[in-house]
């Protein structure tokens, strides 16, 4: 997302000062994303809260660009009719570098501004009809503002950037994940489906991935009020995932299953034992059960 600099001048000519936009409200970009005015209103509110400022950078920091950090800052920053209103400041006008990037700003070899941010949680809308934004955006977290110059390719390295910056929300993922275990787990004994069926193992597999990702985000295996999911298969569940995955005969089958499992109930309606189902686990090896 890049303004153009519409820059002014203040202040003393050796002061490296100037103003602009670093957003305009209202305007669909070139990634098809749209603005909306009060999407920086939280976010300048706690850094200034915070005691923070926002970073000034050049082309993002990205050394693909050329860019470079922490070039300036930005003393005044607030939202307007028209947009996101800054005014700069480059640093080091007492140096070579700062005096040859201040030069560089001045002749329009950086025409103009980008912002660094990532959405907030529930912070932007999705265009579903020709013509509509891709995104518009409400609620933004503005992390810092890029002088560019925009290169051929820095359109899409910058929004390669900006979606490096959408970072989930651990604690939302877990939410959400653990909301569609508890859906999923509602479906998963349902329509008559055994374990043996083919689409009773896409189910098991769907959750198996759910329950990996809740895992990895919370360090829990799954919600402790799912209830499909914790019944154990049965010797005819067994006898049928043996024919279908390892190719076994119906007679092969129902033998290794009652040698091997009897204590797992015959049918769905008789009492589940859970040593049967770590016996299935570790003779069938690689193949991935249900994790219960």
């Amino acid at each position: 997302m890049v303004a153009p600099l519409e820059m002014k001048f203040a202040g003393s000519p050796d002061a490296g000062e100037f103003e602009g936009y670093g957003a305009f409200f209202g305007n669909i970009d070139l990634h098809g994303d749209r603005i909306m005015p009060g999407a920086f209103t939280s976010s300048l509110a706690e850094s200034k809260a915070a005691g923070r400022g926002i970073p000034m950078h050049v082309n993002h920091g990205l050394l693909a660009l050329g860019g470079q950090r922490g070039v300036g800052v930005w003393p005044e920053i607030s939202e307007d009719a028209k947009g996101l209103r800054v005014k700069g400041k480059v640093s080091g006008m007492n140096t070579d570098a700062g005096r040859h990037l201040f030069e560089r700003v001045k002749d329009g070899a950086f025409p103009g501004l980008s912002i660094g941010y990532r959405v907030a949680t529930n912070g932007a809308s999705y265009g579903t009809k020709a013509g509509e934004p891709r995104r518009t955006l409400k609620a933004l977290h503005l992390h810092e503002i890029s002088l560019v110059d925009t290169p051929s390719n820095g359109s899409a390295l910058i929004d390669g950037f900006k979606t490096a910056l959408f970072q989930a929300d651990p604690t939302s993922a877990a939410a959400s994940i653990a909301d569609a275990m508890r859906l999923h787990d509602k479906h998963m004994g349902s329509d008559g489906y055994g374990y043996g069926s083919a689409a009773m193992k896409e189910r098991a597999q769907v959750m198996n991935h759910l329950r990996d990702a809740h895992e990895a985000l919370t360090g829990v295996r799954a919600p402790i009020d799912l209830v499909a999911w914790k019944a154990a298969p049965t010797i005819r569940d067994v006898e049928t995932i043996l024919r279908e995955e390892f190719n076994l005969s119906h007679a092969q089958a129902r033998a290794i299953a009652e040698r091997r499992f009897k204590a797992a109930p015959r049918d769905e309606g008789d009492e589940a034992n859970t040593h049967g189902v770590a016996a299935l686990r570790e003779a069938l090896g690689g193949f991935k059960l249900p994790q219960f």
